[in-house]
C-alpha cells in the first residue's frame, strides 16, 4: 500500500491543489494512505483536511515576513524545531513520497524528507515563484508548474508543466439544489464574493459598503471568512463564513465571481468558465497572476488605486449587461 505525505497550510491556496491531487490518486489507487502536515494553530487548514477524512498533524514552522517584524527573529528557530518534528513524523509514517504546493510549513518537512531520502515533489502555482519553493528546489526530486512562464524559474531537468490541479467534483453541482440551498429567486442575477478562508478584509469592506445598492438589482452570496461576518438584513443577501462541499453549489449559480487573485481560485474559475472580477493584493505575486489572466481575457481586474467601490460597482453593472470592456490598467510591472 502506497503512503503519501501532504504538506501545506497558512492559506487555503496551498491546500486545495493537494486535495485535488489526493482525490485523483484515490480514484486510481483507493488503498493509498495519506497524512497531512500543517502549521500550528491553523484551524482553517485542519478543518479543510479533516473534512476530507485525512489524518492531520501540525508542526512549528517559521514564516519569513517580507517586512520588518520581530517575529522574523524567531522564525529560523521555529523552522529548526519543525525540522526535528518532521523527522519524527516521517520516520513513523514512512511515506513513499512527499507532496507540497507551497507553504512555509513545507520548508522543514521538505528538508527532512530529503534528509531521510524520501522523494519530494513540489508544485509552483503562482507565476512568481514562492520563497518556499526557491528554498526547496535543491531538495526536490521533481517540480511541477501551473503556467508556462514558470518553467524558466526552475531547473529544466526536473521541472514539468502540468497546469494547476482542480477539484473535479466542482462539475457535479445541481443548479436546482444550489438555488434551494441558498434560497435564491429565479429572476435575479447572483454575485459570488470570495473573502478567502481567513477573510479578505478589504474586499469584505467594499462589499459591505455596496450592499444596499447591490441587493437592489442582484443576489449576493458572500463568503466572509472565519469571524468576519456582519449583520445585514436583506432577503437578497446570503452570508457565510466558510463553505466546503457547498462551494460547488455556489459556483454553479454564480453569474459573477468577485475575489482575490490566488492561483487556486483563478484555476477553478477558468475550469468552470465563470466571469470574474479579481482584486489582487497590491504589490504581491497576485498581481502577476491577475495580469496573466487579464491578458488572456479570462478575467476583469482592478489593480491598486483602481480598487474602489465606485469602480467595482461599474464593472459589476457592465459585466451583468454583458458589454464590459476590460478595465483599463497600468502596464504590467512583472513583465
Amino acid at each position: 500500500m502506497r503512503k503519501i505525505l501532504l504538506v501545506g497550510g497558512g492559506t487555503g491556496g496551498s491546500i486545495t491543489p493537494l486535495l485535488a491531487m489526493r482525490s485523483e490518486i484515490k480514484k486510481k489507487e483507493p488503498e493509498t494512505e495519506f497524512l497531512f502536515i500543517g502549521p500550528k494553530n491553523d484551524d482553517v487548514a485542519e478543518e479543510l483536511v479533516r473534512k476530507e477524512g485525512i489524518s492531520y498533524q501540525s508542526i512549528y514552522a517559521g514564516k519569513w515576513r517580507r517586512y520588518f517584524s520581530l517575529k522574523n527573529l524567531i522564525s529560523p528557530f521555529l523552522t529548526i524545531f519543525g525540522f526535528f518534528q518532521s523527522l519524527k513524523i516521517i520516520k513513523n509514517f514512512k511515506p513513499d513520497m512527499v507532496l507540497s504546493a507551497g507553504s512555509f510549513t513545507s520548508v522543514p518537512v521538505g528538508i527532512a524528507a530529503w534528509f531521510l531520502r524520501v522523494p519530494l515533489f513540489i508544485h509552483q502555482q503562482d507565476i512568481i515563484p514562492s520563497l518556499t519553493n526557491r528554498l526547496l528546489t535543491p531538495f526536490a526530486y521533481k517540480i511541477t508548474v501551473s503556467l508556462p512562464p514558470s518553467l524558466k524559474d526552475f531547473p529544466a531537468k526536473k521541472t514539468i508543466l502540468t497546469g494547476n490541479p482542480v477539484r473535479q467534483e466542482l462539475l457535479n453541482a445541481s443548479e436546482e439544489e444550489a438555488k434551494k440551498f441558498f434560497s435564491l429567486k429565479p429572476n435575479l442575477p447572483v454575485i459570488l464574493v470570495l473573502g478567502g478562508g481567513k477573510g479578505a478584509a478589504f474586499i469584505n469592506q467594499l462589499i459591505f459598503d455596496l450592499l444596499p445598492e447591490l441587493t437592489s438589482f442582484s443576489q449576493v452570496i458572500h463568503l466572509t471568512g472565519k469571524g468576519k461576518s456582519r449583520v445585514f438584513q436583506n432577503e437578497n443577501y446570503h452570508q457565510f463564513e466558510f463553505l466546503d462541499k457547498e462551494m460547488s453549489l455556489a459556483y454553479k449559480v454564480a453569474d459573477i465571481v468577485i475575489c482575490r487573485a490566488g492561483m487556486g481560485t483563478l484555476s477553478e474559475l477558468s475550469f468552470l468558465g465563470k466571469p470574474a472580477i479579481v482584486l489582487p493584493i497590491p504589490h504581491t505575486h497576485q498581481e502577476a497572476n491577475a495580469y496573466y489572466f487579464l491578458e488572456k481575457k479570462a478575467v476583469r481586474a482592478l489593480f491598486r488605486e483602481e480598487q474602489t467601490k465606485e469602480n467595482l460597482l461599474k464593472e459589476i453593472r457592465h459585466l451583468l449587461k454583458g458589454d464590459s470592456p476590460l478595465f483599463p490598467t497600468s502596464a504590467n510591472p512583472h513583465q
